[in-house]
């Protein structure tokens, strides 16, 4: 018995990042995000011959179905930066560094109301120094410590000393990746009848769909597109397994 539903669904998808495509290596599965939709899209090309007699001129006289590529449009308004490393054709990694000492670093000769960029992060403790000695704390003032910037509230040629706090975090290198490969799998649940539906994806490009507003009054969200691609194995592109009676 198969008998008819409608499909209103939740998906736990999971990918994993193609390391090496000569030996199929894939990396760790990560869950894609809380997905608003994961959209299937198979495609196909009608070609029909015309009939040119003249007694069905105009009709087709033969016609055929040309399968091609099949496409997944994904949009997820809850993710990491896994996720995030897709949309941006990018990397992420794991940043670990130790507090370092920066001395006598040069900031050349600045106008008064100008603000100026140290070349470390995290910066605390800051000294500006003018002809080789300290000069007094009202004339500069560090307006963002996490990224170094101190403003110049009196004109001079200045040297900085500062420290640079450790680092402990993700970095994510963003437009790194021309091409990137994955495959994924999911459990979906059609919530009317409780059936599960096991969804296989051998490998796939990824591509962004969109923009990323790292700004605004509404949620931001991540868009996708996958192509599928036909495995050397010959094994379907996709499937989709629906569990139960």
């Amino acid at each position: 018995m198969n008998p008819i539903s409608a499909y209103r669904g939740s998906l736990n998808m999971y990918f994993q990042v193609e390391l090496d495509s000569a030996t199929a290596t894939f990396g760790p599965a990560m869950l894609l995000g809380n997905l608003t939709s994961f959209e299937l899209t198979p495609s196909a090309e009608t070609v029909d011959v015309i009939s040119t007699l003249n007694e069905d001129y105009g009709q087709a006289a033969d016609s055929m179905v040309e399968p091609s590529s099949t496409t997944v449009s994904a949009t997820a308004n809850r993710f990491n930066l896994s996720t995030e490393a897709l949309a941006m054709l990018g990397d992420i990694e794991v940043l670990s560094t130790e507090a370092k000492t920066v001395t006598d670093e040069s900031l050349g000769t600045v106008k008064a109301g100008d603000i100026v960029r140290l070349a470390g992060l995290g910066v605390s403790d800051l000294v500006l120094s003018s002809a080789g000695s300290p000069v007094d704390e009202e004339r500069y003032r560090l307006v963002e410590p996490t990224l170094g910037l101190v403003k110049i509230l009196d004109a001079g040629d200045y040297t900085a000393s500062y420290t640079v706090g450790a680092q402990n975090g993700t970095r994510l290198t963003g437009g790194t990746n021309s091409a990137k490969f994955v495959r994924l799998l999911g459990r979906g649940v059609n919530r009317y009848n409780s059936k599960e539906t096991i969804i296989k994806i051998s490998r796939s490009s990824v591509a962004p769909s969109g923009g990323f507003s790292l700004v605004g009054t509404d949620n931001s969200e991540i868009g996708l597109d996958f192509v599928l691609l036909t495995p050397a194995d010959g094994s379907p592109a996709f499937e989709m397994i629906e569990t139960g009676n």
